[in-house]
């Protein structure tokens, strides 16, 4: 399963930038990866620059120039066998990312994917390929190719998905029996005395049930935020256990 979509050479560092600041940036940042990749491709690899991302530089037959160790381990390619003078397609049968880096090497806007990448770890890749400026005689020089793992945050969107989805369950339920009873009393139920109350009592019940959702889900984003402040306190184990 892959999404794709072009993006502009701003993008890749400017998402969370306002959209004024977006504009200003457009056409002038790039990656900090690519640009490393562009002036020696070799010092994405040292360590002290903290290049998260795994990086390939490709040739403009799409064989590989450098590939660093986070790259490999991205796409579940053995770190001890280095990839340097073999073409991507030859070492990765994924078809959309073959696509993204053909796609990418043919025009002059950079592209962004979203792959499902299968293999001994099922993981989310993002990546951005983008073609490097011509060479002497207009010839081609190749692409950078940044892959990012964003499998961590995938999980946490579809926890956030479930999290709303059963939050919405437990709001509709008190809600559909406080109006039940509410048209209930409307209709005539006002003049029996017995049911009237045990009416009123619902509507009371179901009201403090969603008081309680109110606050818990008040307390969850003060915790997101960092704005609980948490008192550690000593207990009776005994206590905290019934």
């Amino acid at each position: 399963r892959a999404t794709r979509s072009a993006a502009s050479p701003g993008n890749f560092t400017t998402s969370l930038l306002p959209n004024s600041s977006r504009a200003q940036h457009r056409g002038r940042v790039r990656p900090l990866a690519a640009r490393l990749v562009e002036d020696d491709p070799r010092r994405v690899a040292q360590p002290q620059l903290g290049v998260a991302e795994g990086v390939l530089a490709l040739d403009a037959e799409q064989r590989v120039q450098f590939a660093n160790d986070r790259a490999l381990e991205l796409l579940d390619l053995a770190v001890g066998r280095r990839p340097e003078g073999r073409r991507l397609w030859e070492m990765v049968r994924q078809r959309p990312l073959i696509d993204a880096v053909s796609e990418a090497m043919a025009g002059s806007e950079p592209v962004r994917t979203e792959l499902s990448w299968p293999g001994s770890k099922a993981r989310s890749l993002t990546v951005h390929a983008a073609r490097l400026p011509f060479g002497p005689g207009g010839r081609s020089r190749g692409a950078v190719v940044v892959l990012h793992d964003t499998t961590e945050l995938r999980r946490l969107e579809r926890l956030r998905q479930d999290f709303v989805a059963n939050v919405s369950h437990e709001l509709k339920t008190p809600l559909s029996v406080i109006k039940i009873c509410a048209e209930t009393l409307q209709s005539g139920g006002m003049d029996d005395l017995d049911e009237r109350g045990r009416f009123i009592d619902q509507i009371l019940q179901q009201s403090e049930r969603l008081s309680y959702l109110i606050v818990d889900l008040l307390s969850l984003a003060r915790i997101e935020s960092g704005q609980e402040i948490h008192t550690p306190q000593a207990v009776p184990l005994a206590k905290a256990l019934i």
